[in-house]
């Protein structure tokens, strides 16, 4: 019992460490984000583009919210271009590993806004539709330089439509750290 109690304070610090970091700081970040693989069967082709998150130590581990937009084309003639919007929210367990290296790992829930592009042969189509999904990230930080950092990450989110769709992302950016609004640490307490 002993032992388990020890690692678990080791794992998750102990509760007054944990209630003192809770919603302190925020890193606030930008990232170029591309799709690998395939996703639409061949029909469309998903672009880089780009992403901004929020992020904060809550609850053990780091929650953060996430804008993600991107445009898609058609790999076939006749079909139309359209652009994706994604917001999640998120939860990972934060892990400090050698060099002041962080990784952060978890969960993330959100959805996909597809906005088409008006097409007079398509008059009756849909031009937008928004789905539900659900995400696994794994994102490696480093120190930059003072309160920034540089980090990768990759996941992986599936789309709830009738047609399955997944996304495979790989990302690469900046983060910088600031001290949370006071108003923000009272809501979130």
């Amino acid at each position: 019992m002993r032992t388990s109690l020890a690692l678990a304070l080791l794992l998750w610090g102990t509760p007054g460490a944990a209630q003192r970091r809770h919603v302190e700081t925020l890193e606030v970040g930008a990232a170029g984000v591309a799709a690998v693989g395939e996703t639409y069967d061949g029909l469309w082709r998903a672009e880089p583009g780009g992403a901004l998150r929020v992020g904060t130590e809550f609850y053990g581990g780091q929650a953060h919210v996430d804008f993600h937009a991107f445009a898609n084309q058609p790999e076939e003639k006749g079909l139309p271009e359209f652009h994706a919007y994604r917001g999640e929210v998120g939860w990972g367990v934060r892990v400090g590993l050698p060099g002041r290296l962080r990784l952060v790992a978890g969960p993330a829930v959100g959805a996909v806004h597809y906005r088409f592009e008006p097409d007079e042969r398509f008059p009756m189509a849909l031009q937008n539709e928004t789905e539900l999904s659900l995400g696994l990230f794994a994102r490696l930080d480093a120190p930059l330089l003072g309160p920034a950092r540089v980090f990768a990450g990759a996941e992986v989110v599936r789309v709830y439509t009738a047609e399955r769709i997944v996304y495979p992302f790989v990302e690469g950016g900046v983060a910088l750290s600031t001290p949370a609004p006071r108003w923000l640490r009272r809501l979130l307490r």
